[in-house]
């Protein structure tokens, strides 16, 4: 009858493996750190809460997707912004999305941040910020005119003092002080006598956009 009672016992989970009352108190203390922007130590706390209890992964990956975005690993951010979308298949997720556009441009894949961007842009014309992110991934995807013409339409389109107005505003000074395009000139001058005077004159110069040599 003892032997009977005892494998009547329902097993009790092993707490060393799910332990979800700590992995709620790493994702508060993440999301704290996150806010002071402590981006490390979010990201710490953040995978030590899903060490504690992965079912936690759809809530959390995107908030874990933005600390490794912000800490300059755009890829990891591709992974968990994915991973997020991957298990929320339902809902709009467009800052998810934006996100992940984000991530794309910042890991240098350009083609796939301006074609996000193109479905974010398209869904909502009024998204200042997504069209400015077309418009900066454009710009270093080398589609240098359409992304400058995209740019500016935020810079026009908004009102002075607006997050997008002021953006796009700054993002076109600092282009501009960099890529400015140059031409340079150089004229050369030589003459030979031997009955008959010569005068040699040789110009060269070469177009630069975004440091590369266009024209020559």
């Amino acid at each position: 009858a003892g032997a009977w009672a005892a494998d009547a016992v329902p097993a009790q989970p092993d707490t060393n493996i799910i332990n979800t009352r700590k992995a709620w108190e790493k994702v508060s203390q993440a999301r704290s750190e996150a806010h002071q922007e402590r981006h490390h130590e979010a990201v710490a706390d953040y995978l030590e809460a899903l060490a504690n209890d992965a079912r936690l992964v759809k809530t959390v990956a995107q908030e874990i997707a933005y600390q490794k975005l912000w800490r300059e690993d755009a890829d990891k951010a591709i992974f968990y912004f994915k991973r997020y979308l991957a298990r929320n298949p339902h809902d709009n997720n467009r800052d998810v999305r934006k996100g992940l556009a984000q991530a794309y441009s910042w890991s240098g894949r350009q083609k796939e941040a301006v074609a996000l961007y193109r479905e974010l842009v398209a869904e909502d014309e009024t998204d200042g910020g997504a069209r400015l992110g077309l418009g900066r991934s454009l710009i270093w995807n080398n589609e240098l005119h359409e992304g400058y013409a995209v740019v500016r339409s935020v810079e026009d389109g908004f009102e002075d003092g607006t997050a997008p107005n002021r953006e796009s505003s700054n993002f076109l000074l600092t282009v501009m002080d960099s890529y400015t395009p140059h031409l340079a000139l150089m004229a050369t001058g030589s003459w030979d006598s031997d009955g008959l005077d010569i005068y040699r004159t040789t110009a060269e110069g070469h177009l630069e956009v975004f440091g590369n040599k266009l024209l020559q």
